[in-house]
């Protein structure tokens, strides 16, 4: 069976989780990625290299785990609370914030992982954004713990950057703004991404 995937992206507080929620009962749901930690703990803001290989190498094996419940899953339609993207994401904005080597240090990871068929490819997005100060705002107002580096708007700006980066450049995979979406229609839409190849490509200057 051909799998569609569809996947949730963006940055924190903007609605992800509650469409996640939301979403048709007919359809598999992959959650995010704390759910698959087993007796680990949630990583912190990684101060040297050597404590963000251990994180990436932490999130990667959490992928794995995910990956294999979308392969068991009886559903033909699935939606995913975030992808390999997310991590991206992250190690281009810490090193934009702290000056630490670590963004070709991910997409190393990341190839590696997806050479042996570890990563969860999307056939579509859905791109969950506000302004950079609403979303710092309700950072800041949250419940939920978010580390310091996660209230700073260049943070969450250099992730935006990234994000949109990505998809005006490299996503062949539709790419959906978050609002009236219907999720049915979405599936029927998908395709397979190979963006990320070409991602790996050029910015490691590999062939």
């Amino acid at each position: 069976m051909s799998k569609k995937i569809i996947c949730l992206e963006g940055l924190p507080r903007t609605g992800k989780s509650i469409f996640y929620a939301n979403s048709c009962s007919n359809i598999a749901k992959i959650p995010e990625y704390y759910c698959f930690l087993t007796k680990e703990e949630f990583p912190r803001t990684p101060t040297t290299l050597e404590e963000f290989i251990a994180n990436q190498t932490l999130f990667l094996k959490m992928e794995l785990r995910r990956a294999a419940m979308i392969g068991a899953a009886r559903e033909e339609s699935i939606v995913v609370d975030r992808c390999f993207l997310s991590n991206l994401a992250y190690a281009y904005a810490l090193q934009e914030c702290t000056g630490l080597p670590v963004f070709e240090v991910s997409l190393d990871l990341h190839k590696k992982q997806l050479a042996n068929g570890g990563l969860i490819i999307p056939g579509s997005y859905i791109y969950f954004f506000d302004s950079i100060k609403e979303i710092k705002c309700r950072v800041e107002n949250s419940d939920s713990h978010y580390e310091k580096i996660w209230r700073q708007e260049r943070f969450l700006s250099s992730m935006n950057e990234f994000y949109q980066a990505y998809f005006s450049k490299y996503a062949e995979a539709p790419v959906y703004r978050s609002g009236n979406l219907v999720l049915d229609d979405l599936f029927k839409n998908t395709a397979k991404d190979n963006g990320i190849q070409r991602l790996f490509a050029e910015v490691l200057h590999k062939k």
